[in-house]
């Protein structure tokens, strides 16, 4: 139906369309930081944990947001691009 969205977690074969897209919306700064924090986070392997997607019905991607899970049961939220 239109003008509805279904979040999953994002599959590994759409992690980097999913990635440019949460990446294409930030200043120089914030993309910096998300590119730092990934490529650390990517050697232990859990760099797309947190990675949901937000499509529409046709299927199509609408926006990525990616939880980056921290110590003490916190977290930061990257959001989409407003």
């Amino acid at each position: 139906m239109p003008g509805e969205f279904t979040i999953t977690a994002c599959p590994r074969e759409e992690q980097a369309d999913a990635l440019r897209t949460l990446h294409a919306g930030l200043g120089p700064t914030l993309a910096a930081n998300l590119v730092q924090t990934l490529h650390a986070l990517e050697t232990a392997g859990t760099a797309c944990d947190g990675l949901f997607l937000a499509g529409d019905h046709t299927g199509a991607l609408a926006a990525a947001c990616w939880v980056q899970l921290l110590p003490g049961k916190t977290a930061v939220l990257w959001p989409p691009p407003a």
